[in-house]
């Protein structure tokens, strides 16, 4: 059965990279989603660029904020969709079947979450690398694995038990649900081609708040056991050995032909017709 995906944008003062974020929605070939736009009253152009857009079912709410975590939220209660997933306004969806991937992988395997890769674009939208997402295979493990939140999907129904994000963590609120998720989630559905991207620049909460990140990781991680860096590379390394991403990650450190290139060159890439080789969920 179809389902409904519910895209969440928050937003303030991101008109420098909104575009690219409204490319990649206007051209998805899955048609069934809402892009729901929750704005803290941005100074700059950013709303009136989403309004010009193409984007369909489109809503723009604007309106202040306590910061990302209510702005969230807010948006997360006004989806209607089945299948929830945010981007963050300076990042976007990497492939023109990204939203597709997602609703096949979903509806194929009933799982309650997943995710994939993301690509790492510098400020200009130019690769950089790819980062591949992996299930530890000795629990979850809260670092390392290159789960981003424009490439994790997730149920309604995991929305309605996490309940929101607190106010209270101001910075590293990703780790919540992530954390939550990996507790409560079941097994997870891992596609196994890009979904999303990460910009990295210095306007961007974690490279102007790394350390009050690593603090509140600290705070919502209270109740884990630290694992020394030669365990978690381990991990890291089985678990994609298991998945089959360990021999693409190490190819491409060695050699990636797409760094460099603007990411709207490989936008429209092959589709995937193969749906036993599109996911991977771990038993």
């Amino acid at each position: 059965m179809k389902q409904k995906i519910s895209v969440i944008v928050p937003t303030y003062n991101a008109s420098r990279y909104v575009n690219d974020m409204i490319y990649s929605l206007e051209r998805q070939s899955y048609s069934d989603f809402e892009t729901i736009v929750v704005d803290g009253l941005s100074k700059d152009d950013t709303v009136n660029q989403l309004r010009q857009s193409n984007i369909p079912n489109l809503v723009i709410s604007s309106e202040a904020d306590n910061g990302v975590p209510q702005a969230l939220n807010r948006g997360f209660g006004m989806a209607t969709g089945e299948i929830l997933l945010w981007l963050n306004a300076d990042d976007f969806l990497v492939s023109k079947y990204s939203l597709e991937k997602i609703a096949l992988a979903m509806g194929e395997s009933n799982a309650k979450f997943g995710y994939g890769h993301t690509v790492c674009v510098d400020h200009k939208g130019e690769i950089q690398r790819t980062l591949f997402a992996h299930v530890p295979r000795r629990g979850y493990e809260d670092r390392g694995n290159n789960l981003i939140t424009g490439s994790l999907f997730f149920s309604s129904s995991c929305w309605s038990k996490f309940g929101g994000f607190s106010e209270k963590i101001k910075y590293a609120f990703e780790y919540e649900i992530k954390k939550f998720l990996s507790e409560t989630g079941g097994s997870p559905v891992l596609l196994r081609d890009p979904i999303s991207s990460l910009r990295i620049h210095q306007d961007t909460i974690t490279s102007r708040m790394s350390q009050e990140i690593s603090r509140e990781v600290e705070q919502i991680f209270y109740d884990r056991p630290r694992k020394s860096r030669l365990m978690v590379k381990f991990e890291r390394k089985s678990s994609q050995y298991k998945q089959g991403t360990l021999k693409a990650d190490t190819l491409e450190r060695l050699y990636n032909p797409k760094k460099g290139s603007n990411w709207r060159e490989h936008f429209v890439d092959a589709k995937c017709a193969n749906h036993n080789r599109l996911w991977w969920r771990s038993q």
